[in-house]
């Protein structure tokens, strides 16, 4: 097995090596001073299998007209385009991209843009044959999702909670492995409008269920501006302890609700995967620990 990592991946990848053991093929990005670019590769991936890594939230740079330019998930996307263009004749070509690109869409109104539509289908055209990652935002079936639910087989708690209606599935994959019941969420957006990126909510609604005495453990995919999850927090009461769990801490808002939440006791830790990159505050924040996903990404592309 040949791998192809960017430079957004190679520290996460190192982790995933240790029990992959593919051998890394050498490769450069070519920029030129208009921002457009090219990639070169260094060595025949003929009849090899082919893993491409890259993580699109990771803020690399280039130099553009003289000045350094942060890399946009679109940028890094028309490089992974490339590379897959420069393969030769691979026996088989997978792409391992955490966080989905785009697949965040997953409520379209009529004349909207179908971006994650047209990624797969590029993707495919170009002769991928695997499209692997974790948590899927949404219910997209074109690509392989996996959970981290198997991380928690030795963690014991009473009660998984789904913050909405949309992770419901994911929330019920923890709680088998977990043994635990099941408590869903519900929320209603406002999907003629977009503030701060994403879809206001207008409505929150919560299960009648007692978590008093009972060890809760609320799950969800992508933390953004963590809105939805503070809502469930506040609705939680009588637990002896909550602990959140999300595949991608992107906090894109900062910690300082969580930092207050956390400082009223409204739950205790915060886990989140290294699969994607994670600034300084978070990984040193008292309340996130980082799971290691090393072995679990291993096993899912072998």
């Amino acid at each position: 097995m040949k791998a192809v990592v960017f430079d957004n991946y190679l520290k996460q990848f190192k982790n995933i090596n240790k029990y992959l053991n593919a051998s890394i093929v050498n490769f450069e990005i070519i920029k030129f001073k208009n921002g457009e670019g090219k990639i070169v590769l260094k060595e025949s991936v003929k009849e090899e299998e082919v893993v491409i890594f890259s993580d699109f939230t990771y803020p690399l740079t280039y130099k553009y007209r003289g000045k350094k330019r942060v890399y946009s998930s679109d940028e890094y996307y028309v490089e992974l385009r490339r590379v897959i263009n420069a393969l030769d004749k691979p026996k088989s070509i997978s792409v391992f991209l955490p966080l989905m690109y785009e697949c965040r869409q997953n409520a379209l109104n009529d004349g909207e843009s179908k971006d994650f539509e047209m990624f797969i289908s590029d993707l495919k055209h170009l002769g991928v044959n695997r499209i692997i990652t974790f948590e899927a935002h949404g219910t997209h079936k074109k690509v392989e999702s996996y959970s981290l639910a198997s991380l928690f087989s030795e963690y014991k708690y009473d009660v998984v909670v789904s913050p909405d209606n949309g992770g419901k599935k994911r929330a019920e994959e923890y709680a088998k492995v977990l043994g635990a019941h099941l408590c869903v969420f519900s929320k209603k957006r406002d999907l003629t409008k977009i503030v701060d990126g994403s879809n206001p909510i207008v409505e929150y609604f919560s299960e009648d269920y007692d978590f008093t005495n009972k060890r809760v453990l609320i799950v969800d995919d992508i933390l953004d501006s963590g809105t939805t999850l503070i809502s469930a927090l506040t609705d939680i009461e009588g637990a002896t302890r909550v602990d959140i769990c999300v595949c991608y801490a992107l906090f894109n808002k900062g910690l300082k609700n969580f930092k207050r939440a956390y400082k009223d006791k409204l739950f205790s830790k915060i886990y989140t995967s290294d699969l994607i990159y994670l600034n300084k505050q978070v990984e040193k924040c008292e309340f996130v620990e980082v799971l290691d996903t090393g072995k679990l990404v291993s096993e899912v592309i072998q």
